[in-house]
């Protein structure tokens, strides 16, 4: 329900905003004229593409893969690859999950995970998942692993960050 409330806060406050942005520019060009009002929208249109100002340096390489390696993928002893999708949590609007490649053992018949990245679905509205680690441990008969799913969940109004929340996932997935 809370992120129900936050999304439905998000939006509101951007509606509002776009409105406030449109009287202002009325203001500016009924007042200074067209060319200020011009340099007015040019100029919030460029501080709207940007990033965040509140990023640390840490975050600046916004490319860096959220692909967990857990073994080599080559074909020597292995089937086909297959992917699965596990839930980690849900909640009204989203759903966090994982997403795990892995292959068959030919020699055993054992589930290999291959490797893993961590998503997710559904409407995310100024509440965004950050994954930061995700582990895996064989847990039995040739199929169950356990798979632990760090990271943060970073809560957000208009795109500035007002918290951030650890939160660590364990979860047994049966391979099939």
């Amino acid at each position: 329900m809370l992120h129900l409330i936050w999304g439905l806060l998000n939006i509101t406050l951007f509606l509002f905003f776009l409105f406030t942005c449109f009287k202002a520019t009325k203001f500016i060009r009924d007042n200074l004229g067209l060319l200020a009002s011009l340099v007015f929208v040019v100029g919030l249109l460029s501080f709207m593409g940007h990033a965040d100002f509140t990023k640390s340096n840490q975050d600046v390489n916004k490319n860096k893969s959220n692909k967990w390696t857990f073994a080599e993928n080559d074909d020597a002893g292995y089937g086909r690859s297959d992917f699965q999708i596990a839930e980690l949590d849900k909640n009204i609007l989203s759903k966090y999950q994982i997403g795990i490649v892995y292959k068959t053992d030919t020699a055993s018949g054992n589930k290999i995970p291959i490797s893993a990245t961590s998503f997710t679905s559904g409407m995310v509205s100024g509440i965004h998942w950050q994954p930061e680690l995700i582990s895996t441990n064989y847990v039995g008969n040739g199929k169950n692993h356990e798979f632990t799913v760090t990271g943060n969940v970073v809560w957000k109004l208009l795109g500035i960050t007002l918290f951030s929340q650890s939160k660590t996932y364990k979860i047994s997935v049966a391979l099939d």
